[in-house]
């Protein structure tokens, strides 16, 4: 289901390793020293073998410490401060250290962040499966792990007790993982086929195009959440000369102009004699945009393209996702109570779905 190449996981475990030793001088909790014994020089090192292994385990807890980027906004900082399960803020050489008041504080703090738009790292704690299998050059070999609970840097995307997809490279003896370094949760963006419930309509939008001489034929808008963009102007197809300018300029209605558009007054919709004071000229009178909002039907003689608004239920299917009710937009009217079925764009560790994109009816 993940379509990662080995170039890829490479360049995340070089990444990961480079973030993963600027965080141990903060001294809150790190890794085990997983380089231990890789460069010792006991007499079992020939006996050592690395491989690539991508297995699924359950991240049970994160540190509770955070590290930011350091360019943070300051002003940001100091909400931090004063933000619930927040226990200090440091600004230290290597970066800014937001410490939390719990570990199950961590996953909210770095949730706040994140619609800030700042990201945030700290050390994950997942309990590895019994077995897992590791690719050598040679080939593939199950092998049994030596601990159950492994650290990795991470950005807390997803709250703890979720299972993940890890990626690392493991190092094996006699059959055992012994030791590992550069692990990851592997990223999935993919679209899915999804079942939805059409649970309620929200809104439609009725979107109209409005020809120039019919602009002021609308009658009083005020009565709908209306947005009206009407265009009071006409558009020369060529630039006008001097003298055209100055001569189109004695026009009662014509309020402003220059040598590639007219501003007319806006109470002017007489189409004949427009033509007929700019013949010769060739020009474009540009339509007006009226969108209004509502449940009902407008009283606008004019046809319009309608997007309605729905409140869709995700039934149950490969994916878990944060929140189960969506908001969809589509052209298609649908039945209240009827089931549809959506394409949504999605990025997820192992089946949880972290972040929705595009939504679309399939």
């Amino acid at each position: 289901m993940v379509n990662i190449t080995k170039k890829v996981i490479i360049q995340i475990a070089v990444l990961l390793t480079v973030l993963f030793f600027l965080l141990q001088p903060f001294g809150m909790g790190g890794a085990p020293n997983i380089f231990a014994g890789l460069f010792s020089g006991d007499s079992d090192r020939g006996l050592n073998k690395t491989g690539i292994t991508v297995f699924n385990g359950t991240l049970r807890t994160y540190e509770p410490f955070l590290v930011l980027p350091a360019d943070t906004d300051s002003s940001l900082l100091e909400e931090l401060r004063d933000y619930e399960g927040v226990r200090n803020v440091k600004v230290e050489s290597q970066g800014i250290v937001v410490e939390t008041e719990s570990r199950d504080d961590t996953y909210l703090v770095a949730s706040y962040l994140r619609q800030k738009g700042i990201s945030s790292l700290t050390n994950a704690n997942v309990v590895i499966p019994q077995t897992i299998n590791v690719d050598f050059e040679e080939g593939r070999e199950e092998v049994r792990a030596s601990f159950s609970v492994m650290v990795m840097v991470t950005e807390p995307v997803v709250e703890a007790g979720t299972e993940v997809t890890i990626s690392m490279m493991a190092i094996v003896r006699d059959g055992y993982l012994i030791n590992y370094y550069s692990p990851s949760m592997l990223v999935e963006e993919t679209t899915v086929l999804v079942d939805a419930d059409v649970k309620q309509l929200n809104y439609k939008l009725y979107t109209y195009d409005i020809p120039w001489e019919s602009r002021n034929s609308l009658g009083n808008l005020s009565r709908y959440d209306a947005d009206y963009d009407r265009k009071d102007l006409i558009i020369f197809d060529s630039p006008l000369s001097t003298g055209q300018v100055i001569t189109k300029n004695q026009l009662s209605y014509v309020e402003y102009i220059d040598s590639t558009s007219a501003q007319l007054s806006p109470d002017f919709d007489n189409i004949t004699k427009l033509q007929t004071d700019f013949i010769g000229i060739n020009y474009t009178a540009p339509s007006s945009s009226l969108t209004i909002k509502t449940n009902e039907t407008p009283d606008i003689n004019f046809t319009a393209d309608v997007l309605y608004s729905y409140d869709l239920e995700l039934l149950e299917g490969d994916y878990t996702f944060k929140d189960s009710v969506l908001t969809v937009d589509m052209y298609e009217e649908q039945e209240i109570g009827s089931t549809v079925k959506l394409n949504i764009s999605i990025t997820a560790i192992g089946a949880n779905v972290v972040s929705v994109g595009k939504i679309s009816p399939s």
